[in-house]
């Protein structure tokens, strides 16, 4: 089973991230590691996450910023801080559901030649219904040049599982392989 980094990056997120991290830790696949970045909260998510740390010193890679990086530096601190032949790419407000970790690991090892995959996802507001609207169909199955068009800012993170190139790859930069786009439909 190959490791599967699963990079969560957060910013005062206290109140959600417990549910995202026991999402995680839920996980039927075994070999991963939960690689956290937070971008120096001042909401107790520091302390919650150095708890979850002493308790399973084994899973968790914890990246505590002194200072305040903003999300495209924060999100390299994470990325940085991955070892896994895959990555999962979480919001600290984010749910996996159970499942999710074996299935990709699953598709990205029977295709070698996939870089990167995406799912669909419910959005929902965790203070009233569970789902907000319709679920987000990230590719319909017309046109893989649309793909890119059609992921909502929200599901940039939470839904992609792709490989690590190289050694290291950054968001944003100029010096690696991920940079941020605007996409034109």
């Amino acid at each position: 089973q190959p490791l599967v980094s699963i990079a969560i990056v957060t910013y005062n997120q206290k109140q959600y991230l417990y549910e995202c991290i026991e999402s995680c830790l839920m996980q039927d696949y075994e070999n991963y590691e939960i690689v956290i970045a937070d971008d120096y909260s001042i909401d107790g998510t520091q302390e919650m996450l150095r708890e979850y740390s002493n308790r399973y010193p084994e899973k968790f890679v914890l990246k505590l910023n002194e200072i305040n990086l903003g999300i495209t530096k924060n999100s390299n601190v994470a990325l940085n801080a991955c070892s896994g032949k895959y990555i999962a790419f979480m919001g600290g407000d984010d749910l996996m559901l159970p499942g999710k970790l074996l299935t990709k690991v699953c598709l990205m090892e029977v295709n070698p030649d996939c870089a990167i995959c995406y799912h669909n996802l419910d959005v929902f507001d965790s203070q009233s219904e569970p789902i907000v609207g319709e679920s987000v169909r990230i590719y319909d199955g017309s046109s893989w040049q649309r793909i890119f068009s059609n992921i909502p800012i929200a599901t940039n993170q939470s839904t992609a599982f792709g490989f690590t190139i190289g050694n290291k790859g950054y968001i944003g930069t100029t010096s690696g392989p991920f940079y941020e786009y605007d996409f034109a439909a």
